[in-house]
């Protein structure tokens, strides 16, 4: 035998009573084994429907009252601007071009709305770029920026320093020393952060007294790359670099090594 139940507008069946006859107790219809005495009661549940906003543009403000909504109630949605914006009207309520804020409406079915937003602020705002320290390089891309467009920024360090971040305001990957700020709702004030590259010594030795030269030892910066020579003397061949995993070529006398921290290398002839 089969018994089914339909759920009146916006609603939905839940769960039958009696849960231990029925195998399944939310299947519609539900198949029931008879021959039983029994009294069926069908539960019902209006049904929620999710409701989206939008914001154009983005920056411009908030919405409030959306999430997921029961179907049959009034429910109220307030754009609420940003400074420098005043709100302009709705996309995607039954009145199209609807203007008036807050809106309330009945709900029967999923929502996606769309808030406008008109600015009213400065034509552009001014974005401040320094150097820390001072000496640790340049920075450009700074000045008065329009309101409606990022701003590009660029920071080139000095001799002997290399970039770290921007700090003081939102940039799109403060890490990078070339990047970009989202829109400017305001003056904004940036550091380009640099610091001193660390220096550290590379110290050449031959495997025995007076069999060669060695020229490329010295104090370097730090990820520098350093050419390394060994230069045999009279009756002595080179027999190749060790001490170092960033040799690139340990059987060549002339070859790159790149240094990341102090390093002794050994030449050996023979």
């Amino acid at each position: 035998y089969h018994t089914s139940s339909t759920a009146g507008a916006g609603g939905v069946i839940s769960v039958y009573d009696l849960e231990e006859i029925l195998p399944d107790p939310t299947a519609n219809p539900a198949t029931i084994p008879f021959p039983v005495d029994l009294s069926l009661l069908a539960n019902y549940q209006r049904r929620h429907y999710p409701v989206d906003a939008l914001l154009s543009p983005s920056h411009a403000g908030t919405v409030s009252g959306t999430g997921s909504l029961q179907w049959g109630t009034q429910a109220t949605f307030e754009a609420i601007p940003a400074a420098d914006h005043v709100f302009s009207s709705w996309v995607g309520l039954p009145n199209p071009g609807e203007t008036q804020n807050p809106v309330s409406i009945t709900i029967d079915g999923p929502l996606d709305l769309v808030a406008n937003f008109s600015y009213t602020g400065p034509a552009t705002h001014h974005l401040s770029l320094t150097a820390n320290p001072p000496e640790g390089g340049t920075v450009s891309g700074g000045g008065d920026i329009d309101h409606a467009i990022p701003a590009f920024i660029s920071a080139i360090p000095a001799q002997g320093y290399r970039f770290v971040s921007w700090t003081g305001g939102t940039v799109t990957n403060p890490s990078l020393s070339s990047t970009s700020t989202p829109i400017l709702l305001g003056d904004v004030s940036l550091a380009a952060n640099f610091e001193l590259i660390p220096k550290h010594t590379l110290t050449l030795q031959a495997s025995q007294a007076g069999p060669g030269t060695l020229y490329g030892a010295g104090d370097y910066f730090e990820g520098s790359t350093v050419t390394i020579i060994a230069q045999p003397a009279t009756l002595y061949a080179f027999a190749g670099w060790t001490g170092h995993e960033g040799i690139v070529n340990p059987s060549s006398v002339i070859t790159l090594l790149t240094l990341p921290g102090d390093a002794t290398v050994t030449a050996t002839f023979v």
